[in-house]
């Protein structure tokens, strides 16, 4: 089925930014609020990582390993901790 109104924009991102936070939550970061919680396709992150609420983390961005990123943070093509 397509995106053809807001509603299902809002649906499909939200959809896409779930599956992106559940990967890297899988591989050993902490994401304190995934709901509130932004992170692009490209970025990397290490191991060990805690990302706190408010977060947007977008682009080539890459997170060293024992990071923590502040709340509010919103960083594209970035690097922290490198």
């Amino acid at each position: 089925s397509g995106i053809n109104d807001n509603p299902a924009l809002a649906a499909s991102s939200y959809y896409l930014q779930q599956r992106i936070n559940l990967a890297h939550m899988q591989a050993g970061v902490t994401i304190v609020d995934p709901k509130n919680t932004y992170i692009g396709p490209h970025v990397s992150i290490g191991h060990d990582v805690v990302i706190y609420p408010n977060t947007c983390l977008f682009g080539d961005t890459k997170i060293a390993d024992g990071t923590v990123v502040a709340p509010g943070t919103v960083l594209t093509n970035g690097k922290i901790g490198l």
